[in-house]
C-alpha cells in the first residue's frame, strides 16, 4: 500500500515536471529566433515590430511545435500499442512516408492555393497515412509476425519515398521548390487559418485517444483476455488507425515530415512516469512530444542572423539516443 502511494506520488511529480518543462520551453521559444526583439525600444515603431515578431511569427511557431510534437508523439504511442512493438512509429513504419506521398501529390501534381490548398494537402496526406496503416494492420493479421511487419513497414517507406522522388523529377521547377521547402520540416510556416485547423484536429484526436485509453490497456494484456473482457478488436484497431492517420497526416501536411518525435516521445514519457497505463501515458506522451519538438525548434534557431539548422537533423540528434537507450536497456523487459 505504501509502495503504491509512493509510486503514485512519483507519477504525479513526473507528470508535473513534463507540464512545467513544456511550458518553460514554450516561453523560451517565444524569445528565440533569427530576429531580435527590440525590448528597449519604447517608441511606437519599436512596439509595433515587437508585436509583429511575438504574436504573428513566434507565437504561431511555438504553438504549432507544441501541438505538432504532441500529435506525433501520441500517434507513436498508439502505434506502439497497436503493434506491441517499442520501435513502432509513424516515420519508422512508413506511415509518415505515405502522408508525405499524399501531400506531394497535391504540391507537385495538382497544386491548390489558400484554404483549398491547405485542406487538399491535409486530406491527401491523411489518405496516404491511412492507406499505409491499413496495409500494415492487414499484414499483421495475415502473418502474425510483428518483426516482419516492422521490416516491411521500413521497406514500404523507402518504396513510397522513391515514387515521390520520381514525381519530383517530372514536376515543374516552382512546384519542386515548394516541395523541397516543405519536406525540410518546419513549424514556422503556420498561418492563423492552418493553426486553427491544427488545433481542431489535435483536440478531437486527443479526446478520442483518451476515450480508448482503457481499451489500449486491455489490448496490451493479450487479445484473448481483451476479447473475454468484451473488447471488439476490429473496432479498436480501426479507432487507432483513424486517430494515428489523421494526426500524422495533418501534422505532416502542415509542418512537413518530422522524424523521431513519434518513436522517441513515448519512451521519454515512460522514463519519467514509470507506468504503462494509457490514461496517464496519453497526456504524458503528448507533453513529452511537445517538449522534444519545442526543444528542437529552439536549437534549430540558435545560430541566429537569419540562419537556422534543419529541424529534422535536430530531432534526430535528440530522438536517436533515446531510441538507442531503449534498445540497449530493454525497458519493456523490466
Amino acid at each position: 500500500m505504501v509502495m503504491k502511494m509512493i509510486e503514485k506520488k512519483q507519477r504525479y511529480i513526473g507528470f508535473f515536471f513534463l507540464v512545467i518543462l513544456s511550458f518553460v520551453l514554450f516561453v523560451l521559444n517565444l524569445f528565440t529566433g533569427s530576429a531580435g526583439i527590440p525590448f528597449l525600444n519604447t517608441d511606437a515603431a519599436g512596439i509595433e515590430i515587437w508585436k509583429i515578431i511575438m504574436f504573428e511569427i513566434r507565437f504561431p511557431r511555438a504553438l504549432s511545435a507544441f501541438l505538432g510534437g504532441g500529435a506525433l508523439a501520441l500517434s507513436g504511442l498508439l502505434l506502439q500499442t497497436l503493434f506491441r512493438n517499442p520501435l513502432a512509429g509513424p516515420d519508422i513504419l512508413g506511415i509518415a512516408s505515405g502522408a508525405s506521398f499524399g501531400a506531394a501529390a497535391v504540391i507537385l501534381v495538382i497544386p491548390f492555393f489558400g484554404i483549398a490548398g491547405m485542406l487538399s494537402t491535409a486530406t491527401a496526406a491523411i489518405i496516404g497515412a491511412l492507406a499505409v496503416t491499413m496495409f500494415l494492420v492487414l499484414l499483421v493479421k495475415k502473418t502474425g509476425n510483428i518483426t516482419l511487419t516492422l521490416i516491411i513497414g521500413i521497406l514500404t517507406g523507402y518504396f513510397i519515398t522513391s515514387i515521390t522522388g520520381i514525381m519530383i523529377r517530372f514536376s515543374p521547377n516552382d512546384a519542386v521548390r515548394s516541395f523541397i521547402n516543405w519536406s525540410a520540416g518546419s513549424f514556422k510556416n503556420i498561418s492563423p487559418d492552418t493553426l486553427f485547423f491544427l488545433v481542431l484536429v489535435v483536440a478531437v484526436c486527443f479526446l478520442a485517444a483518451v476515450v480508448i485509453s482503457k481499451r489500449c490497456d486491455l489490448y496490451l494484456l493479450g487479445e484473448d483476455y481483451a476479447l473475454s473482457m468484451g473488447l471488439s478488436l476490429k473496432q479498436f484497431r480501426y479507432s487507432v488507425i483513424i486517430i494515428t492517420s489523421i494526426l500524422t497526416g495533418a501534422v505532416t501536411s502542415l509542418c512537413g515530415p518530422i522524424a523521431f518525435i513519434g518513436i522517441a516521445s513515448p519512451h521519454f514519457c515512460r522514463f519519467f512516469l514509470k507506468t504503462d497505463k494509457h490514461n496517464i501515458l496519453i497526456p504524458g506522451t503528448f507533453f513529452s512530444g511537445s517538449i522534444i519538438a519545442l526543444a528542437a525548434d529552439i536549437i534549430s534557431s540558435l545560430p541566429g542572423h537569419g540562419t537556422t539548422l534543419p529541424l529534422n537533423s535536430v530531432t534526430a540528434i535528440i530522438g536517436a539516443p533515446i531510441v538507442i537507450k531503449v534498445l540497449l536497456k530493454g525497458y519493456y523487459d523490466k
